[in-house]
């Protein structure tokens, strides 16, 4: 009698654990997901012009995502700190949208005259809407 009654305890329990552990084979058998660039800065210039007093900033921008994107790039003039010096807001492909898959152009002057420490350039994308428009 004793020996049934151990027999089904040890039934109940398994009967318990069997799809514990088929669910938790589940969560772990599932792909990890991330987050990859969305965006990718391509062809950047920095060059001077007229003796020094004005720059000119262009490159493209890239678009990694499933969907087109509107946006414009924030040109950093930074100090041998990366200290922000100036930040300057240009429309990137004429404010178009970037399909996928497709690099826009960007392009802007500034005049840098009277500003001392440039040492380096910095761009960010920011996205202003996406799909449908």
């Amino acid at each position: 009698m004793i020996h049934r009654f151990l027999l089904f305890t040890l039934l109940v329990v398994l009967s318990a654990l069997v799809p514990a552990l088929f669910a938790t084979a589940q969560e772990t058998a599932r792909p990890l997901t991330f987050s990859g660039p969305r965006f990718l800065v391509e062809d950047l210039t920095a060059d001077f012009h007229s003796d020094g007093r004005l720059l000119v900033v262009a490159g493209k921008i890239k678009n990694l995502s499933f969907t087109k994107v509107r946006g414009y790039v924030t040109v950093y003039l930074k100090n041998a700190h990366h200290d922000v010096i100036r930040a300057v807001e240009v429309e990137v492909n004429d404010n178009h949208p970037i399909l996928t898959g497709q690099a826009a152009p960007f392009e802007t002057t500034a005049n840098i005259e009277g500003i001392k420490g440039l040492a380096n350039v910095s761009v960010e994308f920011v996205e202003t809407n996406r799909g449908n428009f």
